[in-house]
This record gives structure tokens, sequence and C-alpha cells, in this order.
């Protein structure tokens, strides 16, 4: 069953669950009919201290985007406030 929710905006952090069970963790930077685009993907990593955020694909360039088809998506759900913290400071440096 593909459950897909519109009306997120384009800035966005949202959690992206994709077809090889993967989950994306990702600045929205654009939605078309058939794909999204995103900004400085991460996912969430099981580490000695618990979960850590590593980027998506650790050997793109993070100021690239990073497109996905849709057919490729499970879910599209708005990224809790915790994990938006985490990923605004393992994106950009800055403490909140």
């Amino acid at each position: 069953m593909l459950l897909i929710k519109t009306g997120y905006k384009v800035g966005d952090l949202v959690s992206v669950k994709i077809v090889t069970a993967e989950e994306i963790i990702a600045r929205l930077k654009e939605e078309t009919d058939t794909s999204y685009t995103f900004e400085r993907p991460v996912s969430l990593v099981p580490g000695p201290k618990g979960m850590s955020i590593v980027p998506y694909l650790m050997t793109a360039d993070v100021a690239e985007s990073m497109t996905l088809d849709k057919t490729k998506v499970i879910t599209v759900a708005k990224t809790n406030k915790e994990i938006e913290t985490s990923y605004i400071q393992a994106t950009t440096g800055i403490s909140i």
C-alpha cells in the first residue's frame, strides 16, 4: 500500500521511507508529479552511543540535491522535532 500525504512545502524537513526500507531525512526542495527533490539527505544509523546522522549518499557532494522517483517512495512524513534539531546540528553546525 502506498501512502502519500500531500501538502508539504518547499523547505520542510521530511522523513521519507523508500521501497528498500531505508529512511531518508531531508529538506524538500521540489515536488513534481513524478519525483521529489531533496536537499542534504541524511540517514540515521546505530552507533556505539545511540543513533547517529550520516549522509544518505556517502560519496556524493552534500551541496548537490538528490532526486527520487515517487514510485520508489512508500511514505513521506514531517520529521519530529527531536530529529529536526539533530538534523540542523549535523548539517549546519548550529546548536539549538
